[in-house]
Formats: structure tokens, sequence, C-alpha cells
């Protein structure tokens, strides 16, 4: 049997995350254990090739292809929905199987609501797709194919959860050889997160899997010397979770000379990095942090759950600067609570730590966090606006909105947040660049910003 993957384009008003410039680690997993398998394998990544929806759809209807699978994020699953239709108008007889975090969140939900949809897998799918596969080449059942769910009949079966895979090594090198070429690759050294932030569902589990580090830098090799990556994304959810760990990565691609051949960027904590570390990551090819800071105001990051102080932001940043790595603080409005003063309070901590780059996003009360719970019992001051998936977006969306603050107004602020951020930083040039490049959204955060008043 054939497998084709797609990575589903965009659809509306793009923004940077609609086509990051690099695959879906996620599909490249799965595309090599296909592979490991001796499963064709073929991939149609919509984003990197930036193909719209007919054009997608009009190229799905050519391939030729028994199984098709498709990966989505919240606010993408009704693109996905699209998709499948497309697919099943063109092969009656493929399966349509979707994973991805909707589908971990809410999989019976994604079955009823998209009735092209034959499977979704609810967790890490590289074992899951191989089974789903052998069991459908072989005419079987896939009644013993735990972590998924499947129709039969009119009723949707949900099938036991499977356990989160320990080894990671065990899972081949993500097959970049059948995606498009590109200069930026995606790098997991671990899987999982155990910190407990509302607003995150922990798509990956809360206990923390590591790879071995010799395979991680086997794989930046690979990369380098395969792909001629010039960039590398470290994917994981707190890059310096694990500080000696971290050490012997840097000391081994160091040792390699993999620093003098490509850069790299990760994300990671204000509260597990040190001066030393951020020395030796300057030094092995870092140019780039993301620290997800979420709040300037030490009550809602109390709240929220994020374990660290102000205080802590407020020393490691210059750090990292003087370290010669940029920065880019990420933030959220709208959290559990949350009023205009708290939410001066991020937009006015985000303006003194003037970082490199900074993002304001809207709170989204994404399936399966402890925020969506809320909202859906009018808790922490939340209204529901919308339950069409593609409102869940933290950038464009209308998703909620909170007692006391309208939608409008929380749109108002995240724009006047990025106008003060630059114009209060004497960063005009900075702010020009962004609003030329992003016009689009440049314009809707203008309108939005001539009705704000400045505090």
């Amino acid at each position: 049997m054939k497998v084709v993957l797609i990575n589903p384009p965009p659809e509306g008003v793009k923004q940077k995350w609609d086509n990051p410039g690099f695959p879906p680690l996620g599909l490249g997993y799965i595309a090599a254990s296909l592979l490991q398998e001796d499963i064709p394998v073929e991939v149609l990544d919509a984003k990197l090739e930036e193909t719209d929806l007919d054009e997608t759809a009009d190229r799905l209807s050519q391939m030729e292809a028994d199984i098709f699978g498709l990966s989505a994020m919240t606010h993408e699953i009704n693109t996905v929905g699209k998709l499948a239709k497309c697919i099943k108008a063109s092969h009656p007889k493929a399966t349509v199987i979707v994973g991805g975090c909707h589908t971990i969140a809410m999989p019976e939900d994604t079955m009823t609501s998209y009735q092209d949809v034959d499977v979704v897998i609810c967790g890490e799918g590289e074992t899951a797709i191989c089974e789903i596969v052998h069991a459908l080449d072989n005419g079987g059942s896939l009644a013993g194919i735990r972590g998924i769910a499947y129709r039969e009949g009119q009723e949707i079966i949900l099938n036991e959860k499977r356990d989160k895979t320990e080894d990671l090594d065990s899972i081949p090198e993500p097959a970049w050889k059948i995606f498009p070429r590109t200069k930026i690759y995606p790098v997991m050294t671990s899987r999982g997160c155990p910190f407990r932030c509302v607003f995150c569902m922990r798509a990956m589990g809360d206990t923390v899997r590591f790879r071995s580090v010799e395979g991680v830098v086997d794989e930046v090799g690979t990369l380098i010397n395969d792909f001629g990556v010039e960039d590398i994304y470290f994917y994981d959810e707190t890059f310096t979770l694990k500080k000696k760990r971290i050490h012997r990565i840097l000391d081994m691609m160091i040792e390699r000379g993999y620093h003098r051949k490509m850069r790299w960027l990760a994300q990671t904590r204000v509260n597990k990095c040190d001066e030393e570390l951020l020395t030796k990551m300057a030094k092995a090819g870092c140019f780039e942090i993301n620290f997800g800071i979420e709040s300037g105001n030490q009550e809602i990051l109390k709240r929220v759950g994020k374990d660290f102080a102000l205080d802590e932001a407020r020393k490691v940043i210059p750090m990292v600067k003087k370290a010669g790595i940029e920065v880019a603080n990420l933030f959220i409005l709208g959290h559990p609570g949350e009023t205009r003063e708290t939410i001066m309070d991020t937009i006015n901590f985000a303006v003194e730590l003037n970082s490199d780059r900074v993002a304001f996003g809207i709170m989204v009360p994404y399936p399966g966090t402890e925020v969506a719970r809320m909202a859906a019992n009018g808790e922490g001051g939340y209204r529901l606006l919308s339950q069409n998936w593609s409102d869940y977006n933290k950038y464009l969306g209308n998703a909620l909105e909170i007692e006391g603050i309208s939608r409008k107004e929380l749109e108002r602020l995240q724009a006047w947040g990025y106008l003060k951020f630059y114009l209060w930083n004497f960063r005009f040039i900075d702010l020009a660049k962004i609003l030329i490049r992003r016009w689009r959204e440049g314009v809707a955060s203008l309108k939005r910003i001539t009705r704000v008043k400045m505090n």
C-alpha cells in the first residue's frame, strides 16, 4: 500500500507560523517509520511549497495512494476536513487518517465532525501508522491497534491509549529526503514537558524522555552533510532542561566542528539558563533563544503555573545578549482573571526587557488544556465567543474574551503592545520593517492601534 502524507495549507490571512520555513517534524518521523517498514511514501508539504487549498486538493486528486495521512493543529482542522472531503471525492476507496494535537485532545469529536475522516491517531504515531497500514493491507481489523479511533459501520470506536515511546533512539531520523529541500530543519532532542502551564495540553506527555547525546549530534551531522542545512531549530519544549546533558551535546558539536558549518536556535525558560551555559551555546552556534515569559505580572505567572520570578527574566535576558545571542520573548494576553492593568504590566515588562523580537498572542482555549475547561465553565472571567476551530489562533483568532475586556479591546491591547514595544525603545526602523514584511497584519494592527488609549 502507498501512503501520501500532507501538511495542510493555511487559509485566510497568513502569519509567520503558517509557513515557518521548515518541514513538520511529526510527519518527518512518520515518513521515516513507514520507509523503515518498506511502505512507499510520498509527501505534499503545502506550507513549504506555498500551495493554497484549491491547488493542494487538485494535486491530491492526481496522486495515486491507498492511504492519505494529514496532520493538523486545532486552527487547521477545518482545512483538513475540507481536504479529506476532496480526497474522498477523487479516491473513494482510500483511507483518510488524521493526527496531531487536535486529534490527541478530541479524537471522537474529530470523527464526528468530519465524516470523511476514517481513522484518527490520538497519540504518538510512528508505530500506530505502520500497524494501521499493515492491518489494512492484510484485510485485518483495526481493533487491536492502540492509540487510534476508527469507524466500524456507523459506530466510532476509540481504542485503548498507546504508551509513549520510551526509547526515542529506536525511532529513525526524519525522512527529509522525500520532503522539499529547505535551509532550516527541526531537531528534537527530547519529548515531553514536566511543567503544568494551564494554557498547554502537553501533547508529548508530562514525563520527559531524552534521546542519546550521540544520536542528536549524529542527526545534526546528517543535516549538515546530506542536506546542506544552514539553520537548525532545536524543537524541545525546554531545550536546557538538563544542563549537564546540553553541555555534552554542545561539546560534541564543537568537537566535530559543526558550529562552523551551521547555526541554530532553541526555546527554553529563563530559570533554566546560566552564564556558563549561554556562553557555550553561543560558541556552539546558537544565534537565537525563544523564551515563553507569558506575563509581566508575578501573580498571573503563579496563577498559570509558570514557576519563575520576573527578576529571573531581568537577570537572564542581559546574559543572553552579552553572550551574543538574540532574544525572542513570547507573551500571552488574556490569562485567567486578567485585567487591563495586568495586561499593561505585561506590555510594560516586554518594553523593559527590550528583546530583539517579541510576540503578543491572545489566549486560546486549546482543547485538552485547563484554560479550555475554565472557558467552557465560565471560570477565570472567560467568555467563549466561538466553537469554530478556525478561530482558535493566537494572533488572528476570535475564540474568547474576558470579563471587563471585550475581544476588540484585547486586540487593541495586543496591537498597542507591539507599537509601544518598538516606539518606547526608539526602534522605529524595526517597526517599519515588521509592518512592511507583514503588511496584512500590520494594516489590521494599525486600525486597532488608532482606537487604543496610550498608557
